[in-house]
Parts: structure tokens; C-alpha cells; sequence
């Protein structure tokens, strides 16, 4: 159930950073390439027509360890690998405040 949250929260992340401006994320990652971006467009995740589940699955499986870790905090680096940009959300008693992408 937590990897599909979290699969959620990233495939909806990666869906809507384009053209968001934000804080500096704490360790700057480098941007990703022409290559990884191309490369990351054609993994199934991004595949609009495979069911949610089969997205998440797919993007969760592709995380090692340390990135699934690094994607709970609040200040999230990039994964430029799999073209994912960094973003800094917080909390409040309520939900989600703020979210915003680097």
C-alpha cells in the first residue's frame, strides 16, 4: 500500500512539474540529459494507456532503495535518471500545505 502512494504521489509529480519554479532543493542534481529524457519517455510508467497500478508497479520497481527514502522527505531531489524532478512539499495538521517543483 506505502509503494503505491508513493508510486502515486511520483508518476502525479512527474505529470505536473513542467514549468514549476521553486526553492533550490538542498543537494542540486544535475538536469537530466537529452538521452536519460528520451530514454525515461518510453519507460512504461509514463505510458498513459497501462493502468495506474501497472504504472506504479513499474515506476516503484525502478527506485532503489535510497531514492524511495530520499522521495518521503520533504525536500526531494531529482532523479534524472528516470526524468523526475525535484520538489519541496510540507505538511499541516490538514493535508498537504504547499508543494513545490524545482
Amino acid at each position: 500500500m506505502k509503494s503505491i502512494f508513493l508510486g502515486l504521489w511520483l508518476l502525479l509529480l512527474c505529470s505536473a512539474a513542467s514549468g514549476q519554479i521553486s526553492m533550490e532543493p538542498e543537494t542540486p542534481q544535475p538536469p537530466p540529459t537529452p538521452e536519460q529524457i528520451k530514454a525515461a519517455a518510453a519507460l512504461p510508467f509514463r505510458d498513459a494507456s497501462l493502468s495506474i497500478e501497472q504504472r506504479v508497479n513499474d515506476l516503484v520497481s525502478r527506485l532503489t532503495l535510497e531514492e524511495k527514502v530520499a522521495q518521503t522527505l520533504d525536500r526531494a531531489t531529482a532523479i534524472p535518471r528516470l526524468d523526475i524532478p525535484a520538489y519541496n512539499w510540507s505538511f499541516q495538521h490538514s493535508g498537504i500545505r504547499s508543494l513545490e517543483f524545482t
